[in-house]
This record gives structure tokens, sequence and C-alpha cells, in this order.
């Protein structure tokens, strides 16, 4: 072709107008005109980033002509596995592909009956080296496709939360896999702490598929992590192992509580009684605890007014906790706080303070 400086500063080569690139031998004369076609990182997509077992799904691949020229039509290979390795490739053989002109691309499709397993797709433009181009070096591309279960344990729960200490209870479990094949023979540990309560063995999970699976065991007094581990030994190939357990923390513990529409006063000729009850809403007896009365919040500077102590309280069991106190003319707001030391290993803490207004409209007679 011909070289010609054109007033813009571009250079007109044969009749194509193209930027100058001074690294271009094309520049020096030391090579002609031609097309070069490249498949780019990323050339290769598929109609479905997260296919299951024995879907189609379409393989795209797009082709760029990099070159100065346009290019001839041509064909596109695609094959599962590495080309020189002597796999078929998809079906469909070589797919058509067009002639692109300079600086654009265009985009051919093959379908892929979706396997398990690890593969690595290839795409080759021009396969038959056909076309003359610049370079053939860069005339593939390929992509990596895992097509694995991932199971995920989605929840754990208990069927009685509140149990009584040595009850029987049950750890329930729900298990989907997410990926796209079959999680076969698969298993299912329930654990307690450092221990196990028992295992599943022989599950299978087709994709998409959900199972529930629930585990005896008996409470024991205190505070439990119960867990499931699918797959606990690694048996299998998953897509995300970080989802394979879960967990639930069951207190078996007392429940100290009070409400607000439990404070009464009663008052007397020359003083008064102040109370509140007190409920155990727990399956566990608890131990001795306290119930301070305040006037006013003792977290900002209220006045504490007196104590009662309650030796113990049973599950589910209630109590009427009084002091003596004589209120004042008008409205105080009144602070009643059960086991505020912490002396109660307790299933919530988020129960055990209430207040309520007593009304003193008049002395007693």
């Amino acid at each position: 072709g011909t070289l010609a400086t054109h007033p813009s500063g571009t250079h007109i080569l044969g009749g194509i107008t193209r930027d100058l690139d001074v690294s271009d031998q094309l520049n020096f004369g030391y090579r002609p005109l031609s097309s070069d076609l490249r498949l780019a990182s990323g050339a290769i997509t598929l109609s479905d980033s997260t296919p299951a077992t024995g879907d189609t799904v379409a393989v795209s691949a797009r082709v760029d002509n990099i070159g100065d020229v346009r290019s001839p039509a041509t064909t596109v290979r695609c094959y599962d596995g590495a080309p020189d390795s002597g796999v078929a490739d998809l079906p469909g053989g070589g797919v058509v592909l067009g002639a692109i002109a300079p600086d654009s691309s265009l985009a051919v499709s093959v379908p892929w009956v979706v396997a398990a397993g690890l593969h690595r797709l290839y795409a080759i433009a021009d396969p038959d080296n056909a076309v003359p181009e610049q370079t053939e070096s860069n005339n593939r591309a390929s992509v990596v496709v895992g097509v694995f279960p991932d199971l995920v344990v989605d929840s754990v729960s208990v069927t009685d939360d509140n149990p009584m200490s040595g009850a029987l209870d049950g750890l329930v479990v729900y298990v989907s896999n997410a990926g796209g094949a079959v999680a076969n023979g698969f298993s299912l540990r329930f654990g307690r702490g450092a221990g196990t309560i028992r295992t599943s063995s022989g599950l299978s999970l087709a994709p998409g598929e959900v199972i529930a699976v629930i585990a005896p065991f008996r409470a024991s007094y205190g505070v439990d992590t119960l867990f499931a581990i699918a797959d606990p030994d690694s048996t299998l190939p998953d897509a995300n192992r970080a989802d394979n357990r879960a967990s639930v923390v069951l207190r078996v513990l007392p429940d100290l509580a009070v409400q607000a529409d439990s404070v009464a006063y009663a008052a007397q000729d020359t003083s008064g009684t102040l109370s509140a009850e007190v409920v155990n809403l727990g399956a566990v007896r608890s131990g001795a605890f306290e119930v301070v009365f305040h006037r006013g919040n003792p977290l900002a500077g209220g006045v504490a007014i007196d104590s009662a102590r309650v030796d113990s309280l049973g599950a589910f069991g209630s109590v009427r906790a009084a002091v003596p106190w004589r209120a004042g003319l008008g409205t105080t707001t009144v602070y009643v706080t059960v086991d505020p030391a912490g002396a109660i290993a307790d299933r919530d803490r988020g129960n055990n303070q209430t207040y309520a207004d007593v009304v003193q409209s008049s002395t007693p007679d």
C-alpha cells in the first residue's frame, strides 16, 4: 500500500485512514496491510453464569478485528477442554464468523449441554488459519466454569427454645443445594459445643432442593451453642464451603421479669407498701436474688427506696416483692429492678426492669 500524510496529521494507508502508530512496522513498509482477529480477555460469556447439570446454555465468543483491513468470513470453534488435547468441539462444529471491518467485532454462539465438574471452555477464531493476519497468537481465549454442588445450611433452630434441663428437645436443620450439580451421599453433623450429638449420612440433594433434618437431644442447664455442618469431612466438591455451617444458641436458664402494670402502692395511715410482681418465665428454678425499688431512674440519679430478697423462684412461678414506703403528694416515678447485681444467670436481662408512676393526691387520714 501507499503511505501519504494527510493535513490532519493522520496517515492514509492504501485508501484506509488510521492514526499513526510509530511502533507499527507498517509505517516503515515492513509488512502489508492485513486483518488481525482477536479474542480478548472476557471474550467468552455464558447465557447463564450459574448453570446446572443438564441445562443447555449458549456459549458466546466475541471476536475483534484489530487489523488494517476487513477480515473475510471464516469460522469459530468452541471446545470443552484444551483443543490441543484432542477433545471434540462443542455441538455445531465450526460456526460461521462473518466479515469484520477494522476496529469492529462480531459475536457467535454455540449450545453447550452442561455437565458437572470443572470445565475450561475454549474458543478459537479462524482455527484453520485461512485468514492472513498480523499475528495468530491472539486468536484463542478460554474461560473456567465450575459446575458443583453448593451445600448451604440455611437455618438451625430448636423445637423448644425454653426447655427444662434434661428435657428432650430437637435440633431442626434446613439444608439446601444452591449449586448446579447433585450433592450425592453427603453427611450432616449435629453438634453441641465441641462435641457431636449425631451424624446423618447418605443424604442427597438435587440442585435447588431443600431438606429438613431433625436430631433429638437432651437439653442441659446453661448456655449451649448448637450447630450443624453439611459435609463436615469435605468429601464432595463444593462451590462455597463458607455457608456449610450454621448455629443457634440455646439458653436453659431462669428468666426473671417484671412488668409495669404489676407495680402497686397501698397507702396506710402512717406508712404505705410499694410492691411489684416478679415472674420467672424460664423453665429452670432460680436461686436467691434482690428486687430493688428506686425513686427515679437509678441510672440518672434515682434514690433507692428499699429492696426485697427472694430466696428462690420456681420455673414459670411468680412472687410479689414488697417494701415499706410512704409516697409523697403528687406523682412519683418508681423504678423496679430485679437482680441488679446479676447474681442469677438469666435468659434475658432486657425484661428485668420496669417503671410506673405512683400518684398520691392526698395524705391518708
